[in-house]
């Protein structure tokens, strides 16, 4: 399925979100857009935030593709100043989106999801522990992986566990004696853990990924970007969900402004479903 079609994880997410900030009782003033940050395209942190006037955030990923980079380029955040958040969410869905507008929804389905989140008894997220403890990998393990994060690649290398990892350019086709990358994920068919980036969401392949994960006991949503409820992924059985809150809006767009690392203005959680 490709941006702009309707059926859209997002477009879960945001009929849900509408739905549930219908029933709850906060100021609409609350709901309005204070600041809307994106990238340059040099920068090397190629995220945007959209921040609420209650404080609450959401992050975007700009660099998914070149039409993703040149839309982040093009849009104007001053524009948005001022408007209310959920009727811009209204505004943007029922129809087809363009890659500016597919950024603009997660970044506030993201920031709307915090909120909701904050008024929840018990709030969801779990700040003690890490989404990848739950890995707990065994040697007969076969892992999964959809996106390179190297610093996992590292630590089940260290295992000596085998892993696949999937990937969308021929450009990161490699190979090393545990591990390998593929454009195919049939692959994961193979593997009884799987994780997964995020950004499978903004882009709408997770359904597509999730077929070929069917033999696996144990699937994972990671990044930063993963700030969203997660009813609509956890009925899609994903076991834990990994994303961040933004806890210092300001000092994150500092940090992004500088390409500097992200460090204590987010706080990492997982929301687990086992």
């Amino acid at each position: 399925m490709k941006n702009g079609e309707t059926n859209s994880i997002i477009q879960e997410l945001a009929e849900l979100i509408i739905l549930k900030i219908d029933r709850m009782e906060i100021e609409a003033s609350q709901l309005s857009i204070k600041h809307f940050f994106s990238p340059d395209r040099i920068k090397e942190n190629h995220f945007g935030v959209i921040i609420l006037q209650n404080n609450c955030a959401g992050l975007i990923y700009t660099a998914l593709s070149d039409e993703f980079e040149k839309a982040s380029e093009q849009l104007n955040p001053d524009k948005f100043t001022g408007k209310s958040a959920i009727q811009l969410l209204k505004s943007l869905i029922g129809h087809g989106r363009t890659a500016m507008e597919e950024m603009i929804c997660m970044g506030l389905v993201n920031a709307l999801s915090d909120t909701i989140m904050n008024h929840q008894t018990p709030d969801p997220r779990n700040y003690q522990m890490d989404s990848l403890e739950f890995l707990n990998l065994q040697p007969s393990d076969h892992v999964g992986m959809v996106g390179f994060f190297p610093p996992v690649v590292k630590k089940i290398e260290e295992k000596k566990i085998p892993l696949t990892i999937i990937e969308k350019k021929k450009d990161l086709l490699q190979t090393s004696p545990y591990w390998h990358v593929t454009l195919d994920p049939q692959e994961l068919t193979k593997c009884n853990k799987v994780i997964i980036t995020a950004t499978t969401v903004l882009n709408n392949s997770l359904d597509d990924i999730l077929s070929f994960c069917r033999n696996a006991d144990l699937r994972i949503l990671i990044g930063p970007t993963a700030g969203f409820l997660p009813e609509p992924l956890l009925a899609r059985n994903i076991n834990v969900i990994g994303g961040s809150i933004v806890k210092d809006p300001y000092q994150l767009i500092e940090r992004l402004e500088k390409d500097e690392k992200w460090g204590d203005s987010v706080k990492k959680y997982c929301i687990r479903h086992l």
